[in-house]
């Protein structure tokens, strides 16, 4: 025969008022206020440096094909640390920049295009180790 327990009311009432208690303190712990997220930073070390390779996505604005460049109005930092903060950012690409899709170059990129983009920061530029195209068509 299945062993049956009795249990008291205020035994299943206590959880419950432990988490009331938990949200109530929670929701008065302050003022929300603009933050930028780091994973990098929660992980590494106080004196390590963030990792230099930065992903971003926006809006391609112009297209320099001699100079193996085009800018992106940013929209959205992903990495190192989120943040929706507008600017623009200049892209060089080279053989080692990889695409996506993989059949596109920098001749198949058009204005007005939403791109992603993981580069590391080369002086005012910004080295492109991959573009994602949105636009593609």
């Amino acid at each position: 025969m299945a062993h049956v327990e009795v249990v008291s009311g205020s035994r299943l009432v206590q959880p419950f008022l432990v988490v009331a208690a938990l949200a109530v303190a929670l929701a008065g712990c302050g003022q929300v206020e603009d933050r930028s997220v780091s994973a990098a930073a929660a992980r590494a070390p106080a004196s390590a440096a963030p990792a230099p390779t930065s992903k971003f996505q926006g809006t391609v604005t112009s297209i320099d094909a001699e100079g193996s460049r085009f800018t992106v109005s940013v929209w959205m930092v992903w990495a190192p640390v989120m943040e929706a903060r507008p600017h623009d950012r200049h892209v060089l690409v080279d053989g080692s920049t990889r695409w996506d899709p993989g059949e596109l170059r920098l001749s198949d990129v058009r204005l007005g295009e939403e791109v992603q983009v993981e580069a590391d920061p080369a002086g005012d530029d910004w080295r492109a180790s991959k573009v994602a195209l949105f636009d593609v068509d």
